[in-house]
């Protein structure tokens, strides 16, 4: 399920005022993450996989 998906359901209860990506994901599951919602500490470099494993090289 895309983190979008996951922030919509939580939204339409409750104000979210923050997200928290704890590890790696895929970047197939941020896209549509709604931009009005911030990422704690959030670095696409460490974060998103992808990018991750490239910088390892």
């Amino acid at each position: 399920m895309p983190l979008r998906a996951i922030v919509e359901a939580v939204a339409a209860e409750a104000e979210v005022a923050e997200a928290e990506l704890v590890g790696l994901a895929p970047a197939a599951a941020l896209e549509g993450f709604p931009a009005d919602v911030p990422l704690r500490a959030f670095d696409p470099d460490r974060h998103v996989i992808e990018n991750a494993l490239r910088s390892d090289r």
